[in-house]
């Protein structure tokens, strides 16, 4: 290669693989050892993009009231579970007790959506869409599943 250390050029070498551009730090080749896996030969890698899943992260309303001036009680299932109606009766949901507020959603098919968190008299509550059966619902029956069940519960 022929240069020395007094007179090497700078370069962008990469300390990591992300989407942000200003994400490689300026070092003198002299500093850098080929490796097996990166040598001085091979080109630079890019930093490029590359997206997964998308989600829409939104701001879940929370409001300062009594939750149940627009909701009512309806079905306490045996795992505990508390599922009450809207005020207009056309949608069941979960309500949940937690401990803080407030709360944030991740939009997507795979989570359980959020619509709306309560903080009424010291105690904290959220609305949430009621999915049926979950899977601690199901281990406190003690049903045990074989591989390939498993396998593609995993896979979704």
């Amino acid at each position: 290669m022929g240069e020395s250390t007094k007179t090497a050029r700078m370069t962008r070498w990469p300390i990591t693989v992300c989407p942000v551009a200003d994400c490689l730090e300026e070092r003198d080749i002299a500093e850098r050892r080929p490796t097996r896996l990166l040598s001085l030969e091979q080109p630079v890698p890019s930093c490029t993009k590359k997206e997964f899943w998308t989600a829409g992260l939104i701001e879940v309303p929370s409001f300062a009231c009594n939750p149940w001036d627009f909701y009512e009680p309806f079905l306490k299932l045996s795992s505990g579970t508390r599922l009450v109606l809207c005020n207009d009766r056309t949608a069941v949901r979960e309500i949940r007790d937690f401990n803080e507020s407030p709360y944030r959603a991740i939009r997507h098919k795979n989570f359980v959506n959020i619509y709306e968190t309560y903080l009424f008299k010291g105690e904290a509550c959220a609305i949430v869409e009621y999915v049926g059966l979950s899977l601690e619902d199901l281990l406190q029956k003690s049903i045990c599943f074989s591989e390939p069940e498993v396998a593609y519960i995993i896979s979704q």
